[in-house]
């Protein structure tokens, strides 16, 4: 006789949750420990307040993380890190990278007099 093969049970609200946090907010790593696919997973999200919380709280979690070790990096002078820290965090004092734009625009000089030339060759304008 064939076993009857069941229905794989559909993972409750807690369970949801406890796998997005054992995973650390990776959606990917949940699902895999559920066995169920990436998409039950966000409609799970979208469906509950604990698992959306879950989920929330797993990211920031990470971010904090993150976080740590960017400062411990700057504690050991690793550059790389203080300057993008500096670059991320540090807008308001002016550590921001700016690109500059020129734009050139074609004149007709042929009927410029000699002081609109000398204006635009020193870069000024000839309005």
């Amino acid at each position: 006789m064939t076993p009857v093969k069941g229905k794989r049970k559909t993972p409750t609200a807690k369970q949801y949750a406890q796998a997005i946090i054992d995973a650390n907010g990776v959606i990917k790593n949940a699902a895999a420990k559920l066995k169920v696919s990436r998409q039950a997973i966000y409609r799970a999200v979208d469906r509950y307040d604990e698992v959306r919380q879950a989920f929330e709280d797993a990211r920031e979690n990470g971010l904090d993380y993150a976080e740590t070790k960017l400062m411990e990096q700057i504690g050991k002078g690793n550059m790389t890190a203080i300057i993008f820290y500096l670059k991320t965090q540090g807008k308001k004092r002016g550590f921001v990278e700016r690109s500059e734009t020129h734009t050139v625009a074609k004149v007709d000089v042929s009927s410029l007099s000699d002081e609109q030339l000398e204006a635009l060759a020193k870069g000024e304008s000839i309005d």
